[in-house]
């Protein structure tokens, strides 16, 4: 499926330029990279600009920052997708900067498996889509999604920009739906077929699920997300301080 680019931001465009430089070996792995002022100088941005540039390469395993330390190249070439979880807000979030490729989409049956297994409410008819996420650049899906929507929202599937984006808040804008809860659980489960050829990875493959739930303000059902990330392409990191 033919996917549409949106227009490349100002930082966007300059994590390119300085993937490049790291990719064409510029900056070696283990040294340090020049300090945001002295990128802003000689890239003609704004320091903001700089440190969303380099958040972006970070969250690709790219560099390393550390403060006292300054920033340190890791790898010449994308890693792992981080994804921090400092807040509910983040856990219900999706990654941002990657590419979508819409896959299948129609209703779900009550004695099909992902009925029972996205355990849905038997007094509505649904429908389910499913999409994966890449990082640009990067063949390996980071992530393979399942969601699955009461039919009467289904048209939200036509709203899903390449991008991506949390499918609850594009029910919202359409329809005026708002979660008056959201419950999420995270486990872990060797992949079936299908899902293991969405990813790219072998039937088994270890992965790490999250299902994220979403009810109204009448407490019914609406809609259920289901995640799956394979291991050792994607990465969730949480900072407590005390």
């Amino acid at each position: 499926m033919a996917m549409h680019r949106k227009p490349q931001w100002r930082h966007q465009a300059l994590a390119e330029t300085l993937f490049q430089r790291i990719a064409a070996g510029e900056f070696a792995i283990g040294t340090a990279l020049p300090t945001e002022r002295e990128i802003a100088a000689s890239e003609k941005v704004s320091r903001a600009t700089v440190r969303e540039a380099l958040r972006f390469l970070e969250s690709r395993g790219m560099i390393r920052r550390r403060q006292g330390s300054g920033t340190i190249v890791v790898a010449r070439e994308p890693q792992q997708l981080r994804m921090p979880l400092n807040s509910l807000e983040a856990l219900l979030a999706y990654p941002v900067g990657t590419e979508t490729e819409l896959l299948t989409g129609g209703p779900v049956s009550p004695h099909d498996r992902a009925f029972a297994e996205a355990d849905l409410d038997e007094s509505g008819n649904w429908y389910c889509f499913s999409f994966r996420r890449r990082m640009p650049g990067i063949a390996a899906p980071v992530s393979y999604i399942e969601i699955y929507l009461l039919e009467e929202y289904a048209d939200v599937e036509r709203d899903v920009p390449p991008g991506g984006g949390a499918v609850f808040e594009l029910v919202e804008k359409r329809y005026g739906i708002h979660p008056a809860e959201a419950v999420v659980r995270i486990d872990a489960l060797g992949v079936d077929r299908t899902r293991a050829e969405a990813l790219d990875v072998a039937e088994g493959t270890a992965t790490v699920r999250i299902q994220r739930r979403y009810t109204d303000a009448d407490g019914r059902l609406y809609q259920v997300s289901v995640s799956i990330y394979p291991q050792d392409r994607y990465v969730f990191e949480t900072v407590i301080r005390g």
